[in-house]
């Protein structure tokens, strides 16, 4: 009993005395044995996520996953800097909250594409929003996360900053507009 509520609370690191080579003993063996698998499996996973985590944080796009109500869940380095947000402040926030009143009804249509989408393909947008008091241009690309019923569980918003090529761009059309 001893051991099982040790396990319970994720300490793997457990090997109970064998006594006899009886049901019990073979019993308790087992137990051993599972233990310690659990305890790489634990170790692996936690040496993946580790890896993830840092890909996550040094791709040149942000990154956002939200639950499925729009609660901000991660938010990556990139992210952060191209939104300009500090530590960890937005993490559990609406992002309805985060964007704004001004990028409401965008975020809404966006969404509702998403989560029309049968074949689970991301939504790709360009979308202008105000930040640290300048206009922002970025690509946007909206996935829902769905569970095996094909229930929205959240959604993962992956942009880029795009505002020099926009600003590039309304420049050389207003050259071409001078030259005429």
């Amino acid at each position: 009993k001893e051991g099982t509520s040790i396990i319970a609370k994720g300490k793997f690191d457990i090997n109970l005395e064998e006594k006899g080579g009886d049901e019990i003993g073979t019993l308790v063996a087992a137990f051993n044995s599972m233990a310690r698998e659990l305890k790489v499996a634990k170790e692996e996973l936690e040496e993946k996520s580790r890896y993830i985590e840092v890909i996550l944080n040094n791709v040149a796009t942000g990154i956002i996953s939200t639950d499925n109500k729009g609660n901000i869940v991660l938010l990556n380095r990139a992210a952060k800097i191209i939104l300009g947000a500090e530590g960890e402040e937005w993490i559990g926030r609406p992002l309805k909250k985060v964007f704004g009143s001004e990028l409401k009804q965008e975020m809404k249509t966006f969404l509702r594409e998403a989560k029309a989408a049968s074949d689970n393909r991301s939504i790709v947008k360009e979308v202008r929003i105000r930040l640290k008091k300048d206009i922002t241009f970025l690509r946007a690309s909206l996935t829902v996360l769905k569970d095996e019923e094909g229930m929205a569980e959240g959604f993962i918003i992956a942009f880029d900053d795009i505002t020099h090529f926009a600003r590039a761009e309304k420049l050389a059309t207003w050259r071409e507009i001078a030259k005429k």
